[in-house]
């Protein structure tokens, strides 16, 4: 995905992952505390501790019916005790047991359950999955005041495809792109972006992108991997919020804007007749702000995996401006299929050094926004450290295919920098790195 990515922070309340709510192989879930209490009848058998449990991490996927390519309901009982559907020789109540313990791809995906939420489910497990047929009170809607704050403004701009795209009911996963050209008579600034959800049920995550030229407004199918000359502006999941940008800052549009929306849908059920025209409605105005934002790379381009191994490398990067301040207001790990994770912090002249974003257990399919509010000083490096895994017999060097590998920090910000030569990557490919030695002895990428 090499190209001026402009991203979103999926504000969450613990930095939802970008999707993946289905509960695949070996059983998971969707995770967010914005997740729908469904508040079930009597006689759904499930212990009041378990439901209300499953309910906040589970329910904005796992509910009745289940939603955003989730393939099955955890709401009652005799749901948990049902064969998993991808795994039919394990009952439902094991594969979400595996995964919500599981240290390579955790469900919820945003991370592991509490402490506390595991010790209910666990034991309600360990003790034989006692039945209560007891009506158990539905949480007060308004009791999680954690919901979005709202957009503050109207959409001016609208993105959904003139025709629906109807989903193939004989595989699981399809990415759809398509594009919308809006012309803009003077320079504007985006503001906020809002998803427009239009079918829920196959609907896994989608991305909205600025393209140097039109892409076609029919829906069609398209890599996973975006083109390289799209700029990233927003990406949302199930949990997701509104992205509203900083007062002192917006995306700057002028001339013929040409979006392109990319969407994951999931239908591992093989449900037939589903048709969606999802997009996403962006606030603009001619009433500009006193900052450009921009989007920036931290990490690196220069590495080389070697096979069969674990590998990690650390970068640094210096402060983008040797004169000013930088703010940064979002972050946004990327890496590949063989990616195992991420962190980034803020290493200061002072010697102090402040966490600014970290993903633990990468996986391409649930990337992850961080809401982040730092300053960037003269005299600071960014720090980036990449992990992976490559299992195959050849090295794997960094690239914009799904063969090969990348380690940036995506990163928002303002003042857009626009000193001579600078471009979004310019921290990535001047950024001094170190990793383990090579066979040649040489530890320097």
């Amino acid at each position: 995905m090499r190209g001026w990515i402009l991203g979103l922070v999926v504000f969450v309340s613990a930095c939802l992952a970008v999707a993946g709510c289905a509960l695949v192989d070996d059983g998971g879930s969707g995770d967010s505390d914005d997740a729908v209490r469904l508040g079930t009848p009597p006689g759904n058998g499930l212990p009041c501790d378990v439901e209300e449990v499953l309910q906040r991490n589970c329910g904005t996927c796992h509910g009745a019916p289940p939603i955003y390519g989730a393939p099955m309901p955890l709401v009652t009982w005799e749901q948990m005790q049902a064969p998993s559907v991808f795994n039919p020789s394990q009952k439902v109540f094991q594969a979400v047991s595996r995964r919500i313990h599981s240290t390579t791809r955790p469900m919820p995906p945003s991370g592991v359950m509490s402490a506390a939420d595991l010790a209910i489910v666990d034991g309600w497990i360990a003790a034989g999955m006692p039945r209560n047929d007891v009506a158990c009170v539905a949480p007060d809607a308004g009791a999680d005041a954690g919901g979005d704050a709202g957009l503050g403004c109207t959409p001016d701009q609208t993105l959904v495809p003139p025709t629906k795209w109807t989903a193939a009911a004989d595989v699981d996963d399809e990415y759809v792109c398509y594009g919308i050209d809006v012309p803009n008579d003077q320079k504007r600034h985006a503001i906020a972006i809002t998803p427009i959800v239009d079918n829920p049920t196959i609907l896994h995550h989608m991305d909205l992108f600025q393209a140097p030229e039109s892409y076609g407004p029919e829906p069609r199918a398209c890599s996973p991997f975006a083109n390289g000359a799209w700029r990233m502006m927003y990406a949302w999941a199930p949990g997701g919020r509104d992205m509203v940008l900083p007062a002192a800052a917006g995306f700057p549009l002028e001339g013929t804007t040409h979006y392109v929306v990319q969407i994951h849908y999931a239908n591992p059920s093989h449900a037939p007749d589903q048709k969606d025209g999802s997009g996403f409605g962006v606030c603009t105005t001619t009433e500009l702000r006193a900052n450009d934002a921009d989007v920036m790379a931290f990490g690196s381009e220069h590495f080389t995996v070697p096979p069969r191994s674990n590998y990690a490398l650390t970068c640094n990067s210096d402060s983008p401006s040797a004169t000013g301040d930088i703010h940064i207001f979002g972050m946004m790990p990327h890496l590949h299929d063989y990616g195992t994770s991420m962190t980034t912090t803020l290493a200061r002249a002072s010697g102090e050094v402040e966490p600014l974003a970290e993903t633990t257990h990468w996986d391409i399919n649930n990337q992850p926004w961080f809401a982040v509010d730092a300053t960037v000083k003269p005299g600071d490096k960014v720090r980036t450290r990449c992990t992976w895994q490559n299992d195959t017999d050849r090295p794997i060097s960094f690239g914009d295919s799904a063969l090969e590998e990348m380690c940036y920090a995506f990163t928002m910000y303002y003042p857009r920098v626009t000193a001579p030569g600078w471009k979004w990557s310019t921290p990535a490919e001047t950024a001094a790195c170190a990793g383990p030695p090579p066979p040649d002895g040489d530890g320097t990428h």
